[in-house]
């Protein structure tokens, strides 16, 4: 019966071991560290890379983040210029200005003022550069919401003109601006969850 003869992967190493001088044993150790040198080094530029990367994306997703913050302060401001209108032409001046008029100018003036600061906040989110790949899915969310603010400023000048001249059409723009208002806030909180997200992920 013939015997099954036995490979061993270990004898074929030693035989290779014994075939080779020492002199090419030292070359192949030296091969072997060289290798396994390189590996390392390229690990650790690669994370040197991703490491050096996520701290030039923190300043900017932090200036989105302030400029977003903002956004959401002017339009705070904005309505509640429209509710201040309102009650001034209800109860009379309440600001110690002359008249009602002025007082009703004064309200109309800062709900401008606030739009204006609101349109550029928003502007400047959108020419924002660099940042990481999260930072595009931000201005994508802000500038589908931009021709909302717009209309939003546009209702909120109408409802504040409707107040301040008693215009007969006073109690159909209040709602609709009240809604306008309302509709916003939601996407606001939407965009400030994909901000978070992008933190979250640098």
């Amino acid at each position: 019966m013939a015997r099954t003869r036995s490979y061993s992967p270990f004898k074929w190493i030693s035989r290779i071991g014994k075939a080779i001088t020492v002199r090419q044993r030292l070359f192949l150790l030296s091969g072997l560290a060289v290798t396994f040198t390189l590996a390392i080094a390229t690990v650790g530029i690669i994370g040197l890379n991703n490491v050096s990367q996520r701290i030039n994306d923190l300043p900017i997703l932090s200036r989105v983040t302030r400029l977003q913050l903002e956004a959401e302060i002017e339009h705070r401001e904005v309505r509640s210029g429209v509710l201040r209108s309102y009650q001034v032409a209800l109860r009379g001046n309440t600001t110690g200005i002359a008249s009602r008029a002025t007082s009703l100018n004064a309200v109309l003036g800062q709900i401008r003022d606030h739009g204006k600061a609101y349109q550029e906040a928003i502007a400047e989110i959108l020419t924002v550069e660099g940042g990481a790949a999260q930072l595009k899915e931000v201005k994508l969310a802000i500038s589908e919401l931009a021709p909302l603010v717009d209309e939003y400023l546009t209702k909120a000048d109408a409802a504040a003109r409707a107040i301040s001249e008693n215009a007969p059409g006073l109690q159909s723009k209040l709602p609709a601006f009240d809604e306008s208002a309302s509709d916003l806030e939601l996407y606001w909180a939407g965009i400030s969850d994909v901000v978070q997200d992008a933190e979250n992920e640098i």
